[in-house]
Protein backbone atom coordinates (compact mmCIF):
# COMPACT_ATOMS: atom_id res chain seq x y z
CA UNK A 1 0.00 0.00 0.00
CA UNK A 2 0.91 3.14 -0.94
CA UNK A 3 1.85 6.01 1.67
CA UNK A 4 -0.23 8.44 0.65
CA UNK A 5 -2.85 5.60 1.33
CA UNK A 6 -1.67 4.97 4.40
CA UNK A 7 -2.09 8.22 5.59
CA UNK A 8 -5.32 8.89 4.14
CA UNK A 9 -6.64 5.76 6.50
CA UNK A 10 -4.87 7.03 9.75
CA UNK A 11 -5.43 10.64 9.94
CA UNK A 12 -8.13 12.82 10.07
CA UNK A 13 -7.99 16.18 8.14
CA UNK A 14 -5.81 15.51 5.79
CA UNK A 15 -4.33 18.19 3.35
CA UNK A 16 -2.09 16.94 0.63
CA UNK A 17 0.07 18.62 -1.94
CA UNK A 18 1.90 17.12 -4.15
CA UNK A 19 5.75 18.84 -5.58
CA UNK A 20 5.44 20.01 -8.91
CA UNK A 21 7.85 17.38 -10.06
CA UNK A 22 6.48 14.52 -8.55
CA UNK A 23 9.13 13.56 -6.31
CA UNK A 24 7.37 14.70 -2.85
CA UNK A 25 4.57 15.15 -1.50
CA UNK A 26 3.46 17.24 1.80
CA UNK A 27 0.94 16.70 3.95
CA UNK A 28 -0.78 18.13 7.19
CA UNK A 29 -3.19 16.26 9.83
CA UNK A 30 -4.47 15.61 13.31
CA UNK A 31 -4.18 12.49 14.70
CA UNK A 32 -5.43 12.26 18.88
CA UNK A 33 -4.59 15.72 19.91
CA UNK A 34 -1.04 16.26 18.25
CA UNK A 35 -0.67 18.21 14.89
CA UNK A 36 1.39 16.37 12.19
CA UNK A 37 3.31 17.59 9.20
CA UNK A 38 4.42 15.05 6.93
CA UNK A 39 7.07 14.85 4.19
CA UNK A 40 6.47 11.69 1.81
CA UNK A 41 9.61 11.53 -0.09
CA UNK A 42 8.71 9.36 -3.18
CA UNK A 43 11.42 9.95 -5.62
CA UNK A 44 11.04 9.56 -9.23
CA UNK A 45 13.00 9.06 -12.25
CA UNK A 46 15.11 12.22 -11.90
CA UNK A 47 15.71 12.02 -8.11
CA UNK A 48 14.30 14.91 -6.03
CA UNK A 49 14.00 18.19 -7.63
CA UNK A 50 14.91 20.92 -5.91
CA UNK A 51 11.34 22.72 -6.01
CA UNK A 52 10.18 19.68 -4.59
CA UNK A 53 12.49 19.55 -1.72
CA UNK A 54 11.59 23.89 -1.28
CA UNK A 55 7.90 22.65 0.44
CA UNK A 56 9.82 21.01 2.52
CA UNK A 57 11.13 24.11 4.05
CA UNK A 58 6.92 25.44 3.71
CA UNK A 59 6.45 22.47 5.74
CA UNK A 60 9.05 22.80 8.71
CA UNK A 61 8.02 26.82 8.85
CA UNK A 62 4.60 26.15 9.56
CA UNK A 63 5.84 23.90 12.21
CA UNK A 64 7.91 25.92 13.78
CA UNK A 65 4.40 27.95 14.28
CA UNK A 66 2.76 25.67 15.42
CA UNK A 67 2.34 25.08 19.30
CA UNK A 68 5.38 22.96 20.46
CA UNK A 69 4.47 20.47 22.35
CA UNK A 70 1.83 18.81 20.09
CA UNK A 71 4.03 19.60 16.83
CA UNK A 72 5.41 16.44 15.25
CA UNK A 73 7.17 16.28 11.92
CA UNK A 74 7.04 13.10 10.10
CA UNK A 75 8.71 11.79 7.22
CA UNK A 76 8.15 8.53 4.82
CA UNK A 77 10.91 7.52 2.20
CA UNK A 78 9.46 6.00 -0.21
CA UNK A 79 12.69 5.44 -2.54
CA UNK A 80 13.36 2.46 -4.82
CA UNK A 81 17.45 1.68 -4.21
CA UNK A 82 16.66 -0.59 -7.14
CA UNK A 83 16.12 1.54 -9.83
CA UNK A 84 18.81 4.58 -9.12
CA UNK A 85 19.11 6.89 -12.26
CA UNK A 86 22.35 7.61 -13.40
CA UNK A 87 20.89 11.02 -13.77
CA UNK A 88 19.84 11.71 -9.82
CA UNK A 89 22.90 13.82 -8.64
CA UNK A 90 22.01 16.01 -11.97
CA UNK A 91 18.86 16.86 -11.10
CA UNK A 92 19.13 16.87 -7.39
CA UNK A 93 20.58 20.48 -6.01
CA UNK A 94 23.10 19.51 -3.04
CA UNK A 95 22.66 23.29 -1.83
CA UNK A 96 19.25 22.61 -0.80
CA UNK A 97 19.59 19.34 1.05
CA UNK A 98 22.66 20.79 3.13
CA UNK A 99 20.31 23.63 4.34
CA UNK A 100 17.67 20.59 5.16
CA UNK A 101 19.94 18.93 7.04
CA UNK A 102 21.50 21.95 8.85
CA UNK A 103 17.29 22.82 9.55
CA UNK A 104 16.62 19.55 10.69
CA UNK A 105 19.51 19.10 13.17
CA UNK A 106 18.53 22.37 15.29
CA UNK A 107 15.16 22.58 14.59
CA UNK A 108 12.94 22.94 18.16
CA UNK A 109 10.37 20.26 16.93
CA UNK A 110 10.44 16.13 17.58
CA UNK A 111 11.09 14.49 14.27
CA UNK A 112 10.21 11.03 13.01
CA UNK A 113 11.37 9.19 10.18
CA UNK A 114 10.03 5.92 8.35
CA UNK A 115 12.13 3.92 5.79
CA UNK A 116 9.00 2.74 3.65
CA UNK A 117 10.55 0.74 0.58
CA UNK A 118 13.87 2.14 0.41
CA UNK A 119 16.26 4.80 0.46
CA UNK A 120 19.28 6.32 -2.35
CA UNK A 121 22.02 7.84 -1.98
CA UNK A 122 21.56 11.60 -0.66
CA UNK A 123 18.01 11.29 -0.97
CA UNK A 124 18.38 9.11 2.75
CA UNK A 125 20.16 12.01 4.38
CA UNK A 126 17.47 13.45 6.68
CA UNK A 127 16.09 10.19 7.56
CA UNK A 128 19.73 9.88 10.05
CA UNK A 129 19.35 13.19 11.51
CA UNK A 130 15.32 12.57 12.88
CA UNK A 131 14.66 11.79 16.73
CA UNK A 132 13.22 8.74 15.54
CA UNK A 133 14.39 6.49 13.09
CA UNK A 134 12.34 3.10 11.34
CA UNK A 135 12.48 1.32 8.13
CA UNK A 136 9.83 -1.55 7.76
CA UNK A 137 11.42 -4.77 7.19
CA UNK A 138 11.31 -5.27 3.51
CA UNK A 139 13.10 -2.23 3.04
CA UNK A 140 16.58 -1.20 2.33
CA UNK A 141 18.76 1.59 3.41
CA UNK A 142 21.76 2.66 1.33
CA UNK A 143 24.79 4.18 3.26
CA UNK A 144 26.09 7.48 1.98
CA UNK A 145 29.20 7.78 -0.19
CA UNK A 146 32.39 9.06 1.45
CA UNK A 147 33.04 12.00 -0.14
CA UNK A 148 29.71 12.40 1.88
CA UNK A 149 30.26 10.09 5.13
CA UNK A 150 33.29 10.72 6.95
CA UNK A 151 33.01 7.68 9.12
CA UNK A 152 35.49 4.97 8.73
CA UNK A 153 32.79 2.44 10.75
CA UNK A 154 30.52 2.59 7.48
CA UNK A 155 32.83 2.85 4.91
CA UNK A 156 32.87 -1.19 4.24
CA UNK A 157 28.68 -0.54 3.67
CA UNK A 158 28.83 1.58 0.75
CA UNK A 159 28.25 -1.05 -2.29
CA UNK A 160 25.88 -3.53 0.36
CA UNK A 161 22.63 -2.61 2.04
CA UNK A 162 23.83 -3.96 5.94
CA UNK A 163 21.27 -6.04 8.29
CA UNK A 164 19.06 -5.00 10.40
CA UNK A 165 20.88 -5.66 13.37
CA UNK A 166 23.94 -4.11 12.01
CA UNK A 167 22.27 -0.54 11.46
CA UNK A 168 20.99 -0.70 14.96
CA UNK A 169 24.69 -1.15 16.12
CA UNK A 170 25.56 1.30 14.07
CA UNK A 171 22.91 4.18 15.46
CA UNK A 172 21.67 4.58 12.35
CA UNK A 173 17.98 2.94 13.38
CA UNK A 174 16.32 2.22 16.04
CA UNK A 175 12.84 0.99 15.32
CA UNK A 176 12.26 -1.83 12.53
CA UNK A 177 8.47 -2.02 11.52
CA UNK A 178 7.64 -5.86 11.20
CA UNK A 179 5.72 -6.47 8.30
CA UNK A 180 2.69 -8.01 8.30
CA UNK A 181 2.06 -11.21 6.08
CA UNK A 182 -1.22 -9.23 4.28
CA UNK A 183 -1.58 -5.79 2.68
CA UNK A 184 -4.24 -3.09 3.36
CA UNK A 185 -5.17 -3.04 6.65
CA UNK A 186 -3.28 -4.99 8.32
CA UNK A 187 0.00 -2.62 7.47
CA UNK A 188 -1.92 0.52 8.40
CA UNK A 189 -2.29 -1.14 12.23
CA UNK A 190 1.48 -2.16 12.27
CA UNK A 191 2.20 1.51 11.59
CA UNK A 192 -0.31 2.91 13.71
CA UNK A 193 1.00 0.82 16.94
CA UNK A 194 4.59 2.16 15.87
CA UNK A 195 3.44 5.69 15.74
CA UNK A 196 1.66 5.96 18.83
CA UNK A 197 4.94 4.68 20.76
CA UNK A 198 7.15 6.78 19.24
CA UNK A 199 4.80 9.82 19.90
CA UNK A 200 4.48 8.67 23.65
CA UNK A 201 8.60 8.54 23.52
CA UNK A 202 9.01 11.64 22.24
CA UNK A 203 6.44 13.54 24.53
CA UNK A 204 8.47 12.20 27.43
CA UNK A 205 11.88 14.09 26.18
CA UNK A 206 12.77 17.48 26.26
CA UNK A 207 13.62 19.14 22.94
CA UNK A 208 17.03 20.17 24.10
CA UNK A 209 17.91 16.68 24.92
CA UNK A 210 16.76 15.33 21.68
CA UNK A 211 19.07 18.22 19.12
CA UNK A 212 22.10 17.32 21.76
CA UNK A 213 21.09 13.31 20.42
CA UNK A 214 21.06 14.45 17.14
CA UNK A 215 24.47 16.18 17.04
CA UNK A 216 25.94 13.51 18.55
CA UNK A 217 24.79 10.39 16.34
CA UNK A 218 25.73 12.79 13.35
CA UNK A 219 29.33 13.10 14.37
CA UNK A 220 29.80 9.71 15.15
CA UNK A 221 28.40 9.12 11.27
CA UNK A 222 30.73 11.40 10.55
CA UNK A 223 28.60 13.95 8.72
CA UNK A 224 29.45 16.37 10.84
CA UNK A 225 32.72 16.39 11.85
CA UNK A 226 34.32 16.95 15.61
CA UNK A 227 36.36 19.89 14.07
CA UNK A 228 35.31 21.70 10.82
CA UNK A 229 32.48 21.83 8.85
CA UNK A 230 31.29 18.95 7.16
CA UNK A 231 32.40 18.53 3.16
CA UNK A 232 28.99 19.67 2.37
CA UNK A 233 29.58 22.81 4.25
CA UNK A 234 32.80 23.46 3.31
CA UNK A 235 32.49 23.49 -0.43
CA UNK A 236 29.00 23.79 -1.01
CA UNK A 237 27.06 25.97 1.79
CA UNK A 238 30.02 27.92 3.13
CA UNK A 239 30.84 29.49 -0.55
CA UNK A 240 27.60 30.27 -1.41
CA UNK A 241 26.94 31.99 1.59
CA UNK A 242 29.73 33.47 1.77
CA UNK A 243 29.01 35.16 -1.75
CA UNK A 244 26.05 36.36 -0.39
CA UNK A 245 26.70 37.63 2.64
CA UNK A 246 25.85 41.15 3.14
CA UNK A 247 28.03 42.87 6.21
CA UNK A 248 26.73 42.74 9.80
CA UNK A 249 23.79 39.90 8.64
CA UNK A 250 23.37 36.55 8.75
CA UNK A 251 23.85 35.77 4.61
CA UNK A 252 20.24 34.30 4.87
CA UNK A 253 18.70 33.14 1.45
CA UNK A 254 15.51 33.16 0.28
CA UNK A 255 13.77 30.67 -1.85
CA UNK A 256 12.85 32.41 -5.51
CA UNK A 257 9.12 31.25 -4.73
CA UNK A 258 9.12 33.07 -1.20
CA UNK A 259 10.46 36.03 -2.83
CA UNK A 260 7.57 35.72 -5.46
CA UNK A 261 5.50 35.62 -2.61
CA UNK A 262 6.62 38.52 -0.97
CA UNK A 263 6.92 41.02 -3.36
CA UNK A 264 3.26 40.71 -4.91
CA UNK A 265 2.87 43.64 -6.21
CA UNK A 266 5.62 42.44 -9.06
CA UNK A 267 3.62 39.76 -9.96
CA UNK A 268 0.99 42.01 -11.25
CA UNK A 269 0.16 43.26 -15.07
CA UNK A 270 3.92 44.82 -14.48
CA UNK A 271 5.40 41.75 -15.40
CA UNK A 272 6.46 40.44 -18.78
CA UNK A 273 5.72 36.92 -20.10
CA UNK A 274 8.45 35.64 -18.70
CA UNK A 275 8.10 36.66 -15.14
CA UNK A 276 11.04 39.62 -15.02
CA UNK A 277 9.74 42.79 -13.49
CA UNK A 278 10.94 45.91 -15.41
CA UNK A 279 14.00 47.98 -15.23
CA UNK A 280 13.09 50.20 -12.36
CA UNK A 281 11.61 47.93 -9.74
CA UNK A 282 14.89 45.78 -10.44
CA UNK A 283 16.98 48.85 -9.89
CA UNK A 284 14.88 49.66 -6.56
CA UNK A 285 15.25 46.13 -5.35
CA UNK A 286 19.27 45.72 -5.81
CA UNK A 287 20.66 49.29 -5.83
CA UNK A 288 21.29 51.01 -2.86
CA UNK A 289 18.63 53.85 -2.74
CA UNK A 290 19.47 57.20 -4.23
CA UNK A 291 23.17 55.88 -5.52
CA UNK A 292 22.08 54.94 -9.07
CA UNK A 293 22.62 56.92 -12.43
CA UNK A 294 21.81 56.22 -15.61
CA UNK A 295 24.72 55.91 -18.24
CA UNK A 296 25.17 56.40 -22.17
CA UNK A 297 21.37 57.85 -22.68
CA UNK A 298 22.11 59.80 -25.85
CA UNK A 299 23.20 56.13 -27.26
CA UNK A 300 20.55 55.97 -30.09
CA UNK A 301 19.82 54.71 -32.90
CA UNK A 302 20.12 57.53 -35.76
CA UNK A 303 23.44 57.39 -33.96
CA UNK A 304 25.03 54.61 -35.02
CA UNK A 305 22.68 53.90 -38.18
CA UNK A 306 23.22 55.55 -41.60
CA UNK A 307 19.97 57.63 -42.63
CA UNK A 308 19.36 55.95 -45.92
CA UNK A 309 19.25 51.92 -43.70
CA UNK A 310 16.14 53.25 -41.85
CA UNK A 311 13.35 55.20 -42.39
CA UNK A 312 12.61 58.75 -40.49
CA UNK A 313 8.99 57.25 -39.58
CA UNK A 314 10.67 54.90 -37.13
CA UNK A 315 13.62 57.15 -35.99
CA UNK A 316 10.56 58.89 -34.99
CA UNK A 317 8.48 56.83 -33.44
CA UNK A 318 11.69 55.27 -31.76
CA UNK A 319 12.21 58.71 -29.97
CA UNK A 320 8.55 58.75 -28.73
CA UNK A 321 9.18 55.33 -27.40
CA UNK A 322 9.41 56.02 -23.08
CA UNK A 323 9.02 53.32 -20.62
CA UNK A 324 7.03 53.63 -17.83
CA UNK A 325 10.24 53.34 -15.88
CA UNK A 326 11.95 57.03 -17.92
CA UNK A 327 14.16 54.68 -20.12
CA UNK A 328 14.25 54.67 -23.87
CA UNK A 329 16.19 51.16 -24.85
CA UNK A 330 16.01 47.74 -24.27
CA UNK A 331 19.34 48.05 -22.05
CA UNK A 332 19.45 50.46 -19.08
CA UNK A 333 23.31 50.96 -18.29
CA UNK A 334 24.35 53.05 -15.30
CA UNK A 335 26.79 53.26 -12.25
CA UNK A 336 25.34 52.31 -8.63
CA UNK A 337 26.24 51.12 -5.25
CA UNK A 338 25.17 47.59 -3.67
CA UNK A 339 25.99 46.76 -0.01
CA UNK A 340 27.88 50.19 -0.53
CA UNK A 341 30.36 48.74 -3.34
CA UNK A 342 30.47 50.94 -6.44
CA UNK A 343 29.72 48.62 -9.72
CA UNK A 344 28.60 49.26 -13.37
CA UNK A 345 24.91 47.88 -12.90
CA UNK A 346 22.97 46.58 -16.64
CA UNK A 347 19.67 45.67 -16.45
CA UNK A 348 17.19 44.50 -19.74
CA UNK A 349 14.31 46.76 -19.86
CA UNK A 350 11.71 44.45 -21.32
CA UNK A 351 8.99 46.94 -21.50
CA UNK A 352 10.83 48.54 -24.46
CA UNK A 353 9.93 46.50 -27.39
CA UNK A 354 9.47 43.08 -25.49
CA UNK A 355 13.67 43.59 -24.76
CA UNK A 356 14.29 43.49 -28.71
CA UNK A 357 18.42 43.29 -29.00
CA UNK A 358 19.77 45.62 -31.48
CA UNK A 359 22.46 48.27 -32.66
CA UNK A 360 22.01 50.21 -29.13
CA UNK A 361 21.99 47.31 -26.67
CA UNK A 362 25.64 45.88 -28.10
CA UNK A 363 26.84 49.34 -28.40
CA UNK A 364 25.45 50.25 -24.92
CA UNK A 365 26.72 46.76 -23.87
CA UNK A 366 29.90 46.86 -25.03
CA UNK A 367 30.65 50.72 -23.56
CA UNK A 368 29.67 49.31 -20.09
CA UNK A 369 32.23 46.78 -20.05
CA UNK A 370 34.93 49.53 -21.35
CA UNK A 371 34.14 51.77 -18.65
CA UNK A 372 33.97 48.64 -15.68
CA UNK A 373 37.52 47.97 -17.21
CA UNK A 374 39.08 51.39 -17.07
CA UNK A 375 37.55 51.98 -13.95
CA UNK A 376 38.21 48.36 -11.89
CA UNK A 377 34.58 48.10 -11.21
CA UNK A 378 32.49 44.64 -11.01
CA UNK A 379 30.03 44.61 -13.41
CA UNK A 380 26.17 43.09 -12.54
CA UNK A 381 24.07 42.23 -15.40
Amino acid sequence: MDPERILEILFDNLRIKEGKEGGLISAKAEYRGKKLFIGVLKGNEKGLWFMDLSHIWDLIEEALESERDRTYILFFLNLNLLRPSLDSRMYFRPFFMAQLLKTLLSIPVRTISIAYSGCMLYESLPFHITDIRAKTERSAISVIHPDIYGSPDIEALILQCPTDKFLKELGLINRVIRSPEGEGVDQVVVIERFLNRAFRELSRSKIRKLISNRERRLKRAGIIKGKGGSLIKRYIERPIKKAFKRRGQDGYLSLFHRYEKSYEDLLSRKLSASGMSNASKWIEKIIDPGSFYELFRDFKAERFLDEDMVSRAYLEELRELETEGGFNESLVVGKGRIFHIPVVFLVDEYEFIRGSIGIVYGERFRKAVDTAIEEGLPIVH
